[in-house]
């Protein structure tokens, strides 16, 4: 299910990407797999290293973040509506292009 909520008053955006992943669809061979997933998709892109990552959203007043549960892995950001786009390139190529 997928739930959209636009709430115009307010100037901050959260955006997050979700992925059926976690503890719940491991093998116990493959206990914490997801979660060190999670963790490599900050390392870097062929675009941007790590550090690029975190300033170019902190630069722009966003946080990033994720997290790893039974279920589903979320990559999120939290940052001013004026810089949507910004977060979705970010998170884009996150996803569709780490570095492992």
């Amino acid at each position: 299910m997928t739930v959209i909520f636009e709430k115009r008053s307010l100037p901050v955006v959260s955006v997050a990407f979700a992925v059926r992943s976690g503890g719940m669809h491991e093998t116990s061979s493959e206990k914490g797999i997801s979660h060190f997933i999670e963790h490599m998709l900050y390392k870097g892109t062929p675009t941007r290293n790590a550090k690029q990552i975190a300033e170019e959203i902190e630069k722009n007043g966003g946080d990033l973040n994720g997290f790893t549960g039974e279920t589903v892995t979320a990559y999120h950001c939290k940052i001013p509506s004026k810089h949507i786009d910004i977060a979705l390139e970010v998170l884009s190529d996150l996803i569709k292009n780490p570095l492992f």
